[in-house]
């Protein structure tokens, strides 16, 4: 069994408290999803000094964290694991937009070093790099046996600036940092995202990796506009309302796509994932229903592919999601974990995008979805 012990905090005297009767020795790695300013603050700096030396962290901030089913927007959440020490490793390095390729396939080689890798669990900067990219890497490299799960760090609706765990455990920009499991433990996956697509299909008519510059000829800004309407004022936050379909060819399950950002001189729009040229896109959109159900599906379908009560579970959401729920945010959290063992440790956060296996086991990119990972040492 993986040992864990899940607190929510938010100062120096909550850590204190909740603390208080954990053997804080016994654990090895700290996972912590928070708030980007909390991260960053000295009272997370004294926080973090008083963690034990030899503890190894990994984490990043977020759009909202979660531990069980509450949905906190401040401080953090921070999970103490126990993972045998041959069962594991960690590694950190520098990302971008442009380097995300590349990053992935050496993540990829590195993990493979050590014999008998099961999955990768990895969280990246959340604004500057193209995640689909980043997947790309990793199966370029990765044998079809080893999964991937994940999701781009948030910084809750603002698109300023994310922050992932360097391996001297501050929070930086344009850092990944990823956790390798091996040897004896099973994984179980699951990812839903419960949109659907409207309109009239369109083609993207010219685009560069995750920019799209114009769709059906015209600036994609400007014909992005016409859909939102006056909610056009609020981007690029408001677009996690409406992301996009995307099919490559007409033989393919369509990816959704979401904006991380927009650029009024050009008129263009930048994607979490690339849209590549010719690619037909359509708007989407959701309602409370389909969103709550999602989020049960992939907490099912995690643990059919578990096969047994999970350790502890590892949920990511997307931002876009919350925005849609509001005030029920808290019911698509208690859909997903009415399929999850009582005893079984369940957290996570919002993100700009979510990484786990698409229907046919493949590491892939998503954006508006619900996923969830399961751990569990055989």
């Amino acid at each position: 069994m993986i040992k864990s012990n899940c607190i929510y905090i938010k100062n120096k005297n909550d850590f204190s408290s909740q603390t208080a009767f954990v053997e804080l020795s016994k654990f090895n790695i700290a996972l912590i999803f928070g708030e980007n300013t909390f991260l960053k603050s000295a009272e997370f700096l004294s926080i973090k000094n008083n963690l034990p030396s030899d503890l190894k962290i990994i984490g990043c901030s977020t759009s909202g964290h979660f531990l069980n089913n509450k949905l906190y927007d401040n401080g953090c959440v921070i999970s103490f694991l126990n993972i045998d020490s041959d069962a594991y490793k960690l590694f950190y390095y520098k990302i971008n937009a442009l380097n995300s390729f590349e990053v992935g396939k050496e993540i990829a080689q590195n993990a493979l070093i050590k014999n008998n890798l099961k999955h990768l669990f990895i969280l990246s900067e959340g604004l500057d790099v193209n995640g689909s990219k980043l997947t790309e890497g990793l199966k370029y490299i990765l044998p079809d046996n080893v999964t991937v799960s994940g999701g781009l760090a948030g910084d809750m609706d603002n698109f300023d600036e994310t922050n992932v765990c360097n391996e001297n455990g501050d929070f930086e920009k344009n850092t990944i940092c990823v956790l390798a499991l091996y040897n004896e433990i099973n994984i179980g996956n699951g990812c839903d995202g419960g949109w659907s697509p409207f309109g009239i299909e369109r083609i993207v008519t010219k685009s560069l990796n995750n920019i799209v510059y114009e769709i059906d000829n015209q600036p994609a800004l400007d014909l992005y506009k016409t859909f939102l309407g006056e909610k056009s004022k609020e981007l690029p936050s408001s677009a996690l309302l409406f992301p996009l379909s995307m099919r490559i060819s007409g033989n393919t399950a369509p990816i959704v796509r979401t904006i991380l950002n927009i650029n009024e001189n050009e008129k263009s729009l930048t994607f979490a994932g690339d849209i590549p040229q010719n690619a037909s896109v359509r708007l989407m959109k959701t309602n409370f229903d389909f969103v709550i159900n999602a989020a049960e599906n992939a907490s099912k379908h995690a643990i059919i592919n578990n096969q047994n009560n999970p350790d502890f579970t590892i949920a990511i959401s997307c931002v876009g999601r919350k925005l849609i729920l509001k005030q029920l945010v808290e019911e698509e959290l208690d859909a997903a974990i009415e399929n999850i063992n009582n005893h079984s440790s369940f957290f996570g956060f919002y993100s700009y995008g979510e990484i786990s296996p698409n229907k046919n086991s493949i590491c892939e990119l998503h954006n508006q979805s619900f996923s969830v990972t399961t751990f569990k040492k055989l």
